[in-house]
């Protein structure tokens, strides 16, 4: 992410109307002659066919080759704040406003950190791209009723709007994966368990018995009252005993495996979104019950791109299950793909 910070030499707003009057008043040819050079720059950088001039904060302005945000209003503060991902779109925009005499002391820094800056343009980008990667038209309508109460400021339902968009993703991962319906009135907290639940079901871990050393000693016992000194007798005892030992060490290794695998999470998805949904199980729960967890703007934020990860997740793991695979196989190849456990 790329802001371009300004300082402008005089104030002017961004948000205007142009009266055929005014037009009429202002001497155009003057101005045609001072800002030639920025005109024909606009013109080639920045103009294309369908550029709409009016400018609202944190809505996206289309230009040549990409596109920019203006993330703050000059009546809240003396700097202009213009966001993209593209730099080269802040460097035309940067170049312009001085032809024009409009800013001075600008520059262009990457952002990385805080994570408020980072992630405040989430929803002005997820407005303009959701309809393009999402199918199900349910969720695009609470998609856009997320969106709308997040600038309305309604921060607690645009998280239980979001939370209901991961309900219906888990839903349709559960009944996916296990070919049933997923139980109804389920939290997202509850089916994100229940998938996990059928998992360890499925894959149990499975030990080896103790082996049974008293037939030995009964042997041994025997060949002694016997006062045996049969040869096949004596060899048969060793050949139990080597026998014991080795399923002794059977069960101690498969203990050893059975303790390293409790340690690890069987699981269809990978770490990170692992991570990505508690959190998001967090502030969902955070809008239903009395919690501490305060419900803000960086809460909603972070609530989308958790949800985003999910989906995205969703859409690619799609694409590499092998659907001619039994049930049980695509469960254990997706458990390897995104765990790294061998399940062999």
């Amino acid at each position: 992410m790329y802001y371009l910070e300004n300082k402008p030499i005089e104030t002017f707003s961004l948000h205007y109307d142009i009266d055929e009057t005014i037009i009429k008043i202002i001497d155009t040819k003057k101005l045609q002659e001072k800002y030639e050079d920025a005109y024909t720059y606009f013109k080639n950088s920045i103009y294309f066919d369908g550029f709409n001039p009016s400018i609202i904060v944190e809505d996206i302005i289309r230009m040549k080759d990409g596109f920019f945000i203006v993330t703050n209003s000059l009546r809240n503060s003396d700097n202009l704040s213009i966001m993209s991902i593209y730099p080269s779109c802040l460097e035309k925009i940067e170049i312009f406003f001085k032809k024009v005499d409009k800013v001075s002391d600008s520059s262009i820094t990457p952002i990385f950190s805080p994570e408020e800056k980072v992630f405040g343009p989430y929803f002005s980008l997820l407005g303009e791209t959701y309809p393009y990667f999402i199918d199900y038209e349910n969720i695009r309508r609470l998609f856009k009723k997320s969106i709308e109460e997040y600038r309305n400021k309604n921060y607690n339902y645009c998280v239980s709007t979001i939370g209901l968009i991961a309900e219906d993703s888990l839903t349709q991962i559960y009944e996916t994966f296990y070919r049933d319906i997923c139980p109804k009135g389920l939290t997202l907290g509850q089916i994100y368990d229940l998938i996990h639940s059928k998992i360890r079901q499925t894959f149990k871990v499975k030990s080896t018995p103790v082996p049974d050393i008293n037939p030995l000693y009964d042997n041994i016992n025997k060949l002694i009252d016997d006062d045996c000194n049969d040869n096949i007798e004596v060899t048969k005892l060793f050949r139990d005993l080597l026998n014991y030992v080795k399923d002794d060490k059977k069960h101690t290794k498969s203990m050893i495996n059975s303790l390293e695998k409790k340690e690890m999470i069987y699981s269809i998805f990978p770490k990170n979104l692992r991570e990505n949904i508690n959190e998001l199980i967090r502030y969902r729960n955070a809008t239903s019950h009395k919690s501490r967890i305060p419900i803000g703007n960086y809460e909603a934020l972070r609530t989308v791109y958790c949800c985003i990860t999910l989906l995205m997740w969703w859409i690619n793991e799609k694409k590499t299950i092998e659907w001619k695979d039994e049930q049980e196989i695509i469960l254990k190849k997706s458990i390897e793909r995104n765990t790294g456990i061998n399940l062999d």
